[in-house]
């Protein structure tokens, strides 16, 4: 179909620019019809948390489920003895203060190991959620350093 369209312009001049212009439209339509074709860009961001120290990180990305137990599924170190284990703290404007989430590991319970809570005691799940802008401490509790992943889509 271009190539028909480039062979009008030569031959008839300044009407068929016109008549290659309009062609030009007709094809474009069907783009528009559909909706936009450009897919919403994704990323991640390596982080690195130093040994039995702290990490300040901003949520760069929308995830598809900001839930902590989502965003960091199968990353840092849990423990069964909640002083050993590895931590996330974030500021609460409303309470004021931090909030904080300790991850679960090694109890023998799969419904309890590889999550975040709020206490170990109550067993009270971690209700924190890492929405795109939020800022918030990693604490590394292990005697190695640890790598965490962000990803999610871009904020448009």
């Amino acid at each position: 179909m271009t190539t028909s369209v480039a062979l009008m312009v030569r031959r008839s001049g300044q009407r068929t620019v016109l008549l290659a212009f309009l062609g030009g439209l007709l094809l474009a339509v069907p783009c528009w019809a559909g909706g936009n074709l450009v897919s919403r860009p994704v990323g991640f961001v390596r982080l690195v948390v130093p040994t039995q120290g702290r990490e300040l990180v901003a949520m760069p990305f929308l995830a598809p489920d900001a839930a902590l137990d989502a965003v960091l599924a199968g990353q840092l170190t849990g423990a069964a003895d909640e002083s050993q284990a590895d931590r996330i703290w974030k500021w609460d404007p409303a309470a004021p203060g931090y909030v904080r989430a300790v991850k679960a590991e090694g109890t023998g319970d799969p419904d309890v190991d590889g999550r975040w809570y709020v206490d170990f005691g109550a067993a009270e799940p971690s209700g924190l959620t890492l929405e795109p802008g939020e800022g918030f401490w990693i604490e590394n509790k292990q005697g190695t350093q640890q790598v965490v992943y962000l990803s999610g889509q871009v904020p448009l």
